[in-house]
């Protein structure tokens, strides 16, 4: 079948290589002439397969007169579609937070990264054309909607775009749906519908200059649909519930019982772990321990059958086979065995100790706590003297000598403070979550400013 953008040549047909050999190699024989190579059945070294050329760069006659003079004599050659479908560009990005009073939904439509197809959006390019997609759905809609919302790149309309947000720092389009399809929007609590996805075409492709092997391509949108595409891996989504309580929903499960304990200990890892630590540790992990085991006592897996004995026989092998409660001592001992292959204790003398490593990190923690009360004390000296200042500049009626006499403050730490309680003030009125969030990254901002200005 013709392929979207690219004129296809066939050297060899494709049922003659292994199905998973198959490569490909962008610009392999100079700029839009790219390369497919497999493996034959029986071979290990890879053949050239069929050559590729970028529809954009090339016309059918000026890919057929190319393949002439390399002396390529193809089995089969297939024009570019002219049309390009809406599904031409569509790529998975996972939901950030759901609120549920509001059927609202919130997250990133696209952004500048490598993806699994070894592509990467260029923001510069692809942000007009977001943005006339835009205003053209604005428009359409009298100004209700700054986008469409589909299900699954289908023609079915489930809601809008309420707010789109381009966030030049990170290269990403930030954007907040409301969906008032009733069907729709309970996929969406009930977890089925966990992303969004672009739907559209390409514009000018090119390779990656940084990204050795990816190509970078300019989007043109024509669609956002919230779809249920397999998910990123360790992404989640928080749902705000309609009583204000926030569940954090995982996107993807099954983590093995190494995985599951590798994120507990990383989790534990800066902190030092005494021994009351320890023990909440292998509380947890024997919590885990024992959902494994309700895991493989589930039932038999899914087209197994169950074997034919006799009720006597199958009492007695339910027995042997029923797996036996670890007591406290033995989860304790798994508990100091992974913590000494992470490296967070070690054997001395027959006993089991705090390494060096978090040894260490106690230290540095001690020495931390001693500045910090340096600080505090060095603070309130400097409070105290500024009372006293205050003090003596009601009485003189003056103003401004005083405080340069002092240097506590300089002007510039003086207007970022006040910008800062202006802002704080600003912060209360504030119902956007991305508004929201930009205040109070600058007040952050500017309180680290007054300080280092101080």
């Amino acid at each position: 079948m013709p392929y979207s953008n690219e004129h296809a040549a066939r050297l060899i047909e494709p049922e003659k290589f292994d199905a998973d050999s198959f490569r490909r190699v962008n610009d392999k024989f100079g700029e839009g002439v790219h390369a497919i190579f497999g493996k034959l059945k029986g071979e290990d070294s890879m053949t050239l397969q069929a050559i590729r050329f970028d529809a954009g760069k090339f016309t059918a006659e000026e890919a057929r007169q190319w393949l002439k003079a390399h002396d390529y004599e193809p089995i089969a050659f297939e024009e570019a579609e002219e049309e390009k479908t809406e599904k031409g560009l569509s790529y998975f990005m996972p939901l950030e937070k759901v609120i549920e009073a509001k059927r609202e939904v919130w997250g990133i439509a696209a952004i500048e990264q490598p993806d699994q197809s070894g592509e990467i959006m260029d923001y510069q390019k692809s942000k007009p054309h977001f943005w006339a997609w835009s205003k053209r759905v604005q428009k359409a809609s009298g100004g209700k909607s700054y986008g469409n919302v589909r299900e699954s790149h289908t023609s079915k309309a489930i809601g809008k775009v309420i707010k789109l947000l381009f966030d030049d720092a990170a290269k990403a389009i930030r954007v907040g749906v409301k969906v008032v399809d009733s069907e729709a929007w309970q996929k969406v609590i009930e977890g089925v519908f966990t992303g969004f996805s672009i739907g559209g075409t390409y514009g000018r492709r090119w390779p990656d200059p940084l990204n050795k092997g990816y190509v970078r391509y300019e989007a043109i949108p024509i669609e956002l649909s919230m779809v249920d595409l397999p998910c990123i891996p360790g992404a989640t989504f928080e749902m705000v519930k309609t009583d204000g309580s926030c569940v954090v929903y995982p996107l993807k499960t099954g983590d093995t019982m190494k995985e599951k304990i590798q994120k507990l200990l990383k989790q534990e890892e800066g902190e030092t772990l005494d021994e009351e630590k320890i023990q909440e540790i292998a509380e947890e992990i024997a919590a885990m321990l024992g959902d494994q085991s309700e895991e493989k006592d589930d039932g038999q897996e899914p087209g197994v059958a169950e074997s034919e004995e006799s009720p006597e026989n199958g009492e007695e092998k339910a027995a042997e086979e029923q797996p036996k409660a670890l007591t406290a001592e033995e989860v304790r001992e798994i508990v100091l065995a992974i913590l000494a292959e992470f490296g967070l204790i070690e054997r001395v003398g027959g006993e089991m100790q705090l390494s060096a490593k978090v040894r260490g990190l106690a230290k540095a923690e001690e020495a931390m706590q001693k500045s910090l009360d340096e600080l505090k004390q060095q603070v309130a000296g400097d409070l105290a003297k500024l009372a006293v200042e205050v003090e003596a500049l009601g009485k003189r009626g003056g103003s401004g000598p005083v405080l340069r006499e002092l240097g506590t403050l300089t002007p510039q730490a003086g207007a970022a403070l006040q910008k800062a309680e202006a802002l704080k003030s600003a912060l209360q009125s504030v119902t956007d979550p991305l508004a929201e969030q930009t205040l109070r990254n600058e007040i952050a901002r500017l309180e680290i400013q007054a300080i280092q200005t101080k």
